[in-house]
């Protein structure tokens, strides 16, 4: 599926672009325009279609070099030549990692949430909310799972993270080394088991750094048989693999 709202910016993006300048004197020969330009092509409800094509550069040569590094335009079916800004085009060169759609678990919902098991760094972290029971309640380690220690702000940011988890980017089956990504028992980050009402058990494991600069790391539900990888931010990550004392109330021991 297309991701609603990166698609939703780049058509608003689109229908709002603006021309920086006229190139009155540009032939659409000399703009750098054929059949290899790229295109965007957008369509109607009422049928209509709307194309934008882009040229070359425009180049220091022109308009005393203003707009050097911006690009040379034309409506589809139209002879007139525009300047628009390089952020335009940029805009509308959506590869299809960043169309896909990015919401992880899509049709899960905060208070469907029943039991939540954290698996990472040798230990397991459980927590559950009998149903019809005001607070969440910790069952493991022991040192947490005890009345009064879990402090359950850091529990519901957390558990409303996953509720609402879009990765970073989408990467389809094939598009990733799988065996690579860190998914096994004895290299993956952290193993997230959710029971939702009325689905059952959801599992969420985070393998290894997809990319060390923007500290992103790769993740995958378990049994999805599309094989999709999702690359999660790193503060979600951190807020999965926070110890039994970051969920333990400040001034208990």
């Amino acid at each position: 599926d297309a991701d609603k709202s990166t698609v939703t910016s780049l058509i608003g993006s689109l229908l709002n672009v603006r021309a920086a300048e006229f190139a009155d004197d540009v032939k659409p020969a000399e703009g750098g325009f054929g059949a290899d330009s790229y295109k965007v092509e957008m369509r109607t409800k009422g049928g209509a279609t709307l194309s934008l094509v882009f040229g070359a550069q425009v180049g220091s040569g022109r308009f005393e070099g203003k707009y050097a590094e911006d690009l040379f335009a034309m409506k589809a079916g139209s002879e007139t030549v525009y300047v628009l800004r390089e952020h335009t085009k940029k805009n509308a060169l959506k590869t299809l990692s960043e169309l896909r759609n990015k919401e992880v678990f899509g049709d899960i919902k905060r208070e469907d949430i029943a039991a939540l098991r954290l698996e990472h760094s040798g230990q397991t972290l459980s927590f559950e909310k009998p149903k019809g029971a005001p607070h969440w309640k910790a069952t493991s380690p022991a040192d947490l799972a005890v009345a009064g220690k879990l402090d359950e702000s850091p529990l519901n940011s957390l558990l409303s993270s996953l509720a609402n988890l879009r990765a970073a980017k989408v990467l389809g089956a094939g598009e990733v080394d799988v065996a690579a990504a860190g998914f096994g028992a004895e290299s993956r980050r952290v193993r997230v088991t959710m029971t939702v009402e009325g689905r059952g058990e959801v599992v969420l494991v985070v393998g290894k750094v997809a990319d060390e600069e923007k500290k992103e790391w790769y993740a995958q539900v378990e049994g999805d048989a599309s094989g999709t990888v999702w690359v999660l931010r790193d503060y979600v990550v951190r807020q999965m693999t926070k110890s039994s004392d970051g969920f333990k109330k400040k001034d208990s021991a």
